[in-house]
C-alpha cells in the first residue's frame, strides 16, 4: 500500500463512489472508492474512521474542542494546555510516516549535523571559532555576503518540504499549528513565549558557562573580513532561515510525527532536544543555553500548540545579536518599541478567541464550525 494511497483512503466518507465537499454537495470518484477498496487490508479498512470527526488525522482540533464547551484563546492555553495530534491506530501508516519523519530529517538537519561536528573538531584543534565553511576564502567581501545570503535562501527549502509533505496528505499547516486564523492569539502569545522560551533559558544558560568557567565556540559568517553591515546583512538573513525551517521542521513537524506514532511527552523532549542539539554542537559548551532553550521551546509548544509566536521570537533573537553587537544606538530604541508593542498586543488579545473574528465570516446560514473545518494551507 503507497503512502499517498493511504491518504486517498483516509479522505473517503461513507457512501461508496462518493465524497462530499464543504457545501454538501456530493461528487462522484469512483478512482478514488476503487483506490480504497484496492489498497487498504480488510484488517486496516475495518478500523477505517467513518465520519469526518473521527478521521485518522483528527488532532483534537478547535471544532471538536469547543463541542465539548472548552474555550480556545492564549490565556486559556497558557493555563489549561490545548491537545495535540492523536495516535494513528493503523500501524502501516504509522511505520510509513516514521520512514517519512528519517527522510525529512535526513534534508534537515542531517547534513548541518554534520557540518557542525565538522566545525567543532576543527575549533577544537585551532582553540578557536571557525568561519562558515561554504563560503570560499578567496572571495572578495561582497561576494562572501552574496553567497552567504543566498546560501541562507536555499536552507528555507527542507520548510517547503515539510509544507508539500502536509498539504499532499491533506493534513496542512494547520496540523503543525501554522494557520492565519488564529493570529491575534499568536501575537499575544510573543511575550510570554519570549521570556520563558528564549530569554529565561538562553541567560540562565550564558550565566552557567561563565560561571563554570568553560569555553565554547561560536561560528563566524565568512572566511572573509566583513563589514558590520555585510556581517548584520549574514546575519539577518541566516536568523529568518534558522527560525522558519529549526521551528517548523524540528518543532511542529517533528511534534506532530512523534505524537501520531503514540510516543510520549518525554520521548518527544528528548528526541526533539536530542535533534535540535544536533547542528548546534560547532558552539562546544556554549551549547548549555541551547539545550535550555530547546527544552523550553518543546515544552511550551507542547501547552499552547501554536507555532508562529516561536518562529517570530527565535527570529528575533538572532537578529538582536548583531544589532546589540554593532548598531547599539539602533538596538536600544528599536528593543523598547518592540517590547511595548508586544505587550500590547500581549494585554489586547490574550483573551481574544476564533469565534469573535469567525463570528464576522459566518456565511448566511451557516456556523462558525464550517469555517473552522475548511482544510488550509
Amino acid at each position: 500500500m503507497s503512502f499517498v494511497h493511504v491518504f486517498e483512503a483516509v479522505q473517503i466518507h461513507n457512501l461508496p463512489g462518493q465524497i462530499v465537499n464543504r457545501q454538501g454537495r456530493n461528487h462522484d470518484v469512483p478512482c478514488a472508492a476503487e483506490s480504497l477498496n484496492r489498497t487498504v487490508s480488510p484488517a486496516d479498512r475495518s478500523i477505517m474512521p467513518q465520519s469526518r470527526e473521527a478521521e485518522i488525522w483528527n488532532e483534537g482540533d478547535l471544532a471538536a474542542e469547543e463541542r465539548r464547551g472548552s474555550v480556545d484563546s492564549a490565556l486559556g492555553r497558557i493555563r489549561h494546555g490545548w491537545p495535540g495530534a492523536r495516535s494513528l491506530a493503523v500501524g502501516r501508516l504509522r511505520r510509513l510516516l516514521g520512514w517519512e519523519t528519517l527522510v525529512v530529517l535526513s534534508v534537515f538537519p542531517l547534513g548541518a549535523a554534520l557540518s557542525a561536528l565538522v566545525a567543532l573538531i576543527e575549533a577544537t584543534e585551532l582553540g578557536q571559532s571557525v568561519p562558515y565553511a561554504g563560503i570560499p576564502s578567496f572571495v572578495s567581501p561582497w561576494q562572501a555576503t552574496l553567497l552567504a545570503v543566498a546560501g541562507q535562501a536555499i536552507a528555507l527549502a527542507p520548510a517547503g518540504l515539510v509544507a508539500y509533505l502536509l498539504c499532499r496528505s491533506g493534513e496542512g499547516l494547520k496540523s503543525i499549528n501554522l494557520d492565519r486564523r488564529r493570529l491575534r492569539m499568536d501575537l499575544a502569545l510573543i511575550v510570554p513565549i519570549w521570556l520563558i522560551v528564549q530569554r529565561i533559558p538562553q541567560s540562565l544558560g550564558a550565566h552557567i558557562v561563565i560561571w563554570s568557567h568553560l569555553t565554547g565556540f561560536h561560528l563566524l559568517p565568512s572566511p572573509v573580513p566583513l563589514a558590520n553591515l555585510d556581517i548584520t546583512l549574514v546575519q539577518a538573513a541566516a536568523a529568518i532561515a534558522a527560525g522558519v525551517v529549526e521551528e517548523i521542521v524540528v518543532l511542529g513537524y517533528l511534534v506532530r510525527r512523534l505524537e501520531q506514532r503514540g510516543y510520549g511527552v518525554a520521548r518527544i523532549v528528548t528526541i526533539a532536544v536530542m535533534v535540535r542539539a544536533s547542528y548546534h554542537i560547532y558552539y562546544g559548551w556554549n551549547i548549555i543555553p541551547i539545550l535550555l532553550w530547546a527544552t523550553a521551546s518543546v515544552l511550551v509548544y507542547l501547552r499552547v500548540r501554536r507555532l508562529l509566536p516561536f518562529i517570530i521570537c527565535h527570529i528575533i533573537w538572532d537578529i538582536s545579536i548583531p544589532l546589540r553587537a554593532f548598531y547599539p544606538n539602533i538596538y536600544r530604541p528599536a528593543e523598547v518599541i518592540v517590547s511595548i508593542t508586544a505587550v500590547v498586543l500581549a494585554a489586547k488579545w490574550l483573551s481574544w478567541t476564533p469565534t469573535q473574528w469567525l463570528k464576522s465570516l459566518r456565511p448566511p446560514g451557516g456556523s462558525e464550525m464550517e469555517i473552522l473545518d475548511t482544510p488550509t494551507i
